[in-house]
C-alpha cells in the first residue's frame, strides 16, 4: 500500500484537474488504509476542492470525520 501511495501522489501531481481528483481519492484511502486518516483528510479537501461531488473522497471524508480507522491499522 504505500508503494501505491508513492505512486499515486506522483500520478497526481502531474495530473490536471479533470483526473486528479481520481488520484487524490486514492491517495486517501490508501493513507486511511495505513492508518494515516489527518493525511487522508488533506487528500480529500484537496479533492473536494477541485470536484465537491467527487463520491469516493466523500466517503473517505465521512471515514475520517467519524474517526473510524480499518482494523488492519493495528495488526502487528
Amino acid at each position: 500500500m504505500t508503494a501505491g501511495l508513492a505512486l499515486v501522489r506522483h500520478l497526481a501531481a502531474y495530473a490536471d484537474d479533470q483526473e486528479r481528483p481520481n488520484l487524490l481519492a486514492a491517495a486517501a484511502w490508501l493513507s486511511w488504509a495505513l492508518g494515516r486518516s489527518t493525511h487522508a483528510t488533506v487528500y480529500t479537501d484537496r479533492a473536494l476542492a477541485i470536484d465537491p461531488d467527487h463520491g469516493m473522497s466523500q466517503i473517505v471524508a465521512t471515514l475520517c470525520s467519524a474517526a473510524v480507522l480499518p482494523d488492519w491499522a493495528f495488526a502487528r
